[in-house]
């Protein structure tokens, strides 16, 4: 776990060491899978712990419904920024390396669950900070994959945050 820790700070920090690892490592995807669930698997604790009991049947159901959901959203959010290059701007890119980006990006969601264990209560503005980190994380890796400039790049990222959001409304791939 050391090497992915270690990429994640890269990441975190929007180092490009770490986009160059995430583009040739096809191991970083595997890490990318565990990053995510660990994130919802951390931000459901945040959002449920205290609320039941941890050996509630229920409770499990409704965590693997949680992971399963933060999976898909990766997924997708990754498949919409790889469909925006390809089709709309006809640019390059492997749908792999963005799915790495995005998931290498994740754990960036956890800065809110951190605000509500310090404050007590959910932050508008660190929901808002965490997504912006996210943006900015994916908007560096799309400009390092797709060649593309910084205003594009970032076009690409709320883009595809907007059609993720806008499948997840039309699927209803809850996060509980």
């Amino acid at each position: 776990m050391g090497e992915v820790g270690k990429r994640l700070l890269q990441t975190i920090r929007m180092e490009r060491d770490a986009y160059i690892w995430m583009d040739l490592s096809d191991r970083a995807t595997g890490d990318a899978v565990i990053l995510v669930a660990i994130t919802q698997v951390l931000m459901f604790l945040g959002i449920w712990g205290g609320r039941s009991s941890l050996f509630s049947a229920r409770l499990w159901e409704v965590l693997f419904q949680f992971v399963l959901g933060g999976l898909v959203i990766w997924l997708v959010y990754a498949g919409v920024v790889f469909a925006i290059i390809r089709f709309l701007i006809q640019g390059p890119g492997e749908f792999a390396t963005y799915l790495r980006f995005s998931g290498f990006a994740f754990p960036t969601r956890l800065l809110a669950i951190a605000v509500v264990l310090l404050l007590d209560q959910i932050s508008v503005l660190a929901v808002v900070i965490g997504s912006i980190w996210f943006l900015a994380i994916m908007a560096r890796g799309i400009q390092y994959e797709s060649d593309l400039p910084a205003d594009r790049a970032w076009l690409v990222a709320i883009g595809a945050l907007a059609g993720a959001i806008v499948v997840n409304a039309i699927f209803g791939f809850s996060q509980v």
